[in-house]
């Protein structure tokens, strides 16, 4: 109901605007032929009236572009406010709900905790069903946090400041604190690393984006998958750029879902696991990489590795 009254006022806005805006333009319009029918009366009458109305016709084609101009321009900068203003009521309303969400969730997590590890009375079947409870409640909360940081995402007042960041240093640290999941998995995880590059942005989305990536590796991939780390300097479009891919060898991902994969709440087939995720993380991780100016894309590549996840960042 809220979308549709401020749709509905929104409308109204820009009809109002419309109509002043066209009355405006009728009346400077009705001034100018106005004054051009007083001027050609004056003028004697051998005067060469079609350089006349040729300047007329240019006058009044200046005014009806500027008239487009300023009305696109007030209509751009009212619909960018609306669009803000929308976006701070989501971001507001989630965090809202997610501190409502919260108190119950940690109530929950610590009594289920205490029975299923016997520090509060009960039998067999009320352990297991607290140790059920607890997993579960340990799900909602990390789909609670990814709903609020896709929310967060959209808010561009919510980034933090930038800040120089070293890629490799970056990457090796979030690789060596996931890496006792690949060897868990018996997953084979190795990294090339290029030339170290400074660059400088907002570190915690970053880190979030490729940890989202790396994530999704180890959660959809098979044991025994290899899983490579790259980073690459290319040229496109004229100017450098910084690649970080994120290579496996596991299931390929067909064109026609490549694209849909960065949409929020999209899984794929393959993926409808336990710890399949909510298909948030490559949603969270293609919207960061857009505020930072750059891309992510999924490319196929030649044996022995089958896709690849490509971070896409321009270099000063």
């Amino acid at each position: 109901m809220g979308t549709k009254r401020n749709r509905e006022k929104l409308t109204r806005y820009l009809v109002k605007k419309l109509i002043i805006y066209t009355l405006v333009l009728g009346t400077v319009i009705s001034l100018i032929d106005s004054l051009f029918e007083q001027l050609t009366a004056a003028l004697p009458a051998d005067s060469p009236m079609g350089l006349y109305i040729a300047a007329l016709l240019l006058l009044e084609v200046g005014v009806y572009a500027a008239f487009v101009v300023c009305f696109s321009k007030t209509m751009h900068r009212h619909i960018q406010q609306h669009h803000e203003g929308m976006i701070k009521e989501r971001v507001q309303l989630m965090a809202d709900i997610g501190h409502d969400l919260r108190t119950p969730l940690t109530s929950i997590k610590g009594f289920s905790r205490a029975i299923s590890s016997g520090r509060l009375p009960g039998d067999e079947e009320t352990m297991a069903a607290a140790q059920t409870i607890h997993r579960k409640s340990l799900e909602m909360e990390e789909l609670l946090t990814e709903l609020l940081n896709d929310a967060r995402i959209g808010n561009q007042e919510s980034t933090k400041p930038l800040s120089p960041v070293s890629i490799n240093t970056l990457l090796r640290g979030i690789i060596a604190e996931h890496y006792a999941g690949f060897e868990e998995k018996e997953m084979d995880l190795s990294c090339e690393l290029a030339e170290d590059v400074i660059l400088t942005l907002n570190e915690q989305g970053l880190k979030r984006a490729f940890e989202n990536i790396l994530l999704n590796a180890l959660r959809h991939c098979q044991p025994g998958t290899r899983v490579l780390v790259k980073t690459q300097t290319a040229r496109r479009r004229f100017k450098r750029h910084l690649h970080i891919l994120v290579a496996d060898s596991g299931s390929p991902i067909p064109p026609a879902q490549q694209a849909m994969i960065f949409k929020p709440f999209v899984k794929l087939d393959d993926s409808r696991g336990q710890n399949a995720g909510y298909g948030l993380g490559l949603a969270i991780a293609h919207e960061t990489m857009k505020q930072a100016r750059g891309n992510l894309f999924v490319e196929t590549l030649a044996p022995p590795y089958t896709k690849a996840f490509v971070m896409v960042l321009p270099l000063m």
